[in-house]
């Protein structure tokens, strides 16, 4: 509403008797015109008061009353009806979106689909955002390297640990060698990758899974001091991807020595 705040609105309601009344219950409707009832306990005085009347007043004007019961409208002009799908569809909204831009991988857990969603938007706790968000961290430097600060975009694409599971993760999928310099530089790489559609969907789930097992055992040098071998991250995508791209994947499943050759066409 235009020049009434909500506060002065709580204080206007307060001089009724009907402080829970719908809207339909204070407006009597004649052939020509709407008029309020407003059942003061007290009639307005002040200045501020009359104002705020004055503006109900004339938003109320244009109410239109009908039979129908009250219902929810999806704000969607293609189709009125609330589904799950039709939000998704809106907060998705083009490809190109800063916010949305994330295309979540149907046949990869939504663990894994979340993470790297919070790691497009730099949302993941790393050292630096703990420090950031005013949390004392020691040291902010990478549990791997200790050269440079941990960042999301140094933990996914910056370490030289990262550039060794890339290489063998390379080898296994047969595309060329994939370098990034950050987060959203590896948002839709599965496009410049030959290959089928099916293939395509196929890498983009695996790279999810690759961003969410470096973070693990990111986690567990922390938490558990646990040495990091590259070798077992690989071994983890590989079994992994095969458990949910068999159990999940819609378009038809491989077996596992197919799996290993990675044909999956």
């Amino acid at each position: 509403m235009p020049g009434a705040s909500k506060g002065q609105i709580f204080k206007f309601v307060r001089v009724g008797r009907l402080k829970h009344a719908s809207v339909a219950a204070r407006c009597c409707k004649s052939e020509n015109a709407i008029t309020v009832i407003w059942d003061w306990r007290r009639a307005p005085a002040s200045d501020e008061e009359l104002n705020v009347r004055a503006e109900l007043e004339v938003l109320l004007r244009d109410v239109v009353f009908n039979d129908k019961e009250d219902e929810w409208e999806w704000n969607d002009n293609r189709n009125k009806e609330f589904t799950v799908a039709t939000t998704k569809r809106w907060l998705r909204g083009s490809v190109n979106s800063e916010r949305f831009g994330f295309q979540w991988s149907k046949w990869v857990p939504s663990k894994c689909n979340v993470f790297m969603w919070r790691a497009y938007l730099d949302r993941l706790l790393t050292k630096v955002a703990l420090r950031r968000r005013n949390i004392h961290v020691e040291n902010i430097m990478c549990e791997w390297c200790d050269s440079n600060e941990e960042t999301v975009d140094h933990i996914l694409t910056g370490c030289n640990i990262i550039a060794a599971v890339w290489e063998g993760i390379s080898r296994w999928c047969r595309i060329p060698e994939v370098y990034a310099f950050d987060v959203k530089d590896l948002v839709g790489l599965e496009e410049h990758c030959d290959g089928t559609v099916n293939k395509k969907l196929v890498l983009h789930g695996i790279f999810i899974i690759v961003y969410w097992r470096l973070w693990r055992a990111k986690n567990e040098k922390v938490f558990s001091n646990r040495d990091t071998k590259v070798s077992n991250i690989v071994a983890d995508v590989k079994s992994l991807g095969f458990l949910w791209h068999k159990h999940r994947f819609k378009k038809g499943s491989v077996g596992w020595d197919r799996w290993c050759l990675f044909d999956v066409m």
